[in-house]
Order: C-alpha cells, then structure tokens, then sequence
C-alpha cells in the first residue's frame, strides 16, 4: 500500500541502500520493520490497481463482417454460447454459421 511513497522517500530493495526519510519513517513506523521480516516489496506489488469496474474487466475484440469491421468491448467472463448468442441478437446470423477466432 506505501511501496511507491517508501520507494520515493529513498527505500531499495537492497538492504545496504534502504535509506528512507525520516519523515516516512515518522508516519510509517512498522514499515522497516515489516520490510526486514517479509523483505521489500516486489515491483509488480507496486503497481497502483484499478478500481474494480466493468469497464476494466472488459476484453477488446473486432467483429468481421462483409460490411466492416466493427471494435466491440465483452466481458472476460462470457463462454462462446453467450458470445454466439450475443452476436445473434445483433448480427442475425445462426450460431451454426459464426466463425470465432482468437
């Protein structure tokens, strides 16, 4: 939760360079302590997480059809029986005659 605050006051993950201010230490003061117990964190703990939306959940895709190409956003989640029968309802083509690549 503190990586890039602990990384930017002069924290390392080398314990011969891990130097943090004096400041962090004042406002996080287990933090050196959790560090020498469980080590530094790894780099990909640092990335800051989306919030959890649908819109961040959701897979980039491109329809082909005779007519154009159409770009379309669907949930990770969704099984190829809900993909067909979406495309169903939008396109109306049989489920038998779609064709999906990955």
């Amino acid at each position: 939760m503190f990586g890039l605050e602990w990384l930017a006051s002069g924290g390392h993950r080398d314990p011969q360079q891990n130097r943090p201010s004096a400041e962090f230490t004042a406002q996080h003061p287990r933090y050196q302590s959790l560090i020498q117990k469980y080590g530094a964190p790894e780099v990909s703990e640092l990335k800051k997480q989306e919030p959890f939306a649908l819109k961040n959940q959701l897979l980039k895709g491109v329809l082909l059809t005779s007519l154009k190409p159409t770009f379309y956003r669907m949930q990770d989640s969704m099984i190829v029986q809900k993909v067909k029968g979406l495309l169903y309802r939008l396109l109306k083509i049989p489920g038998a005659e779609l064709k999906l690549l990955h």
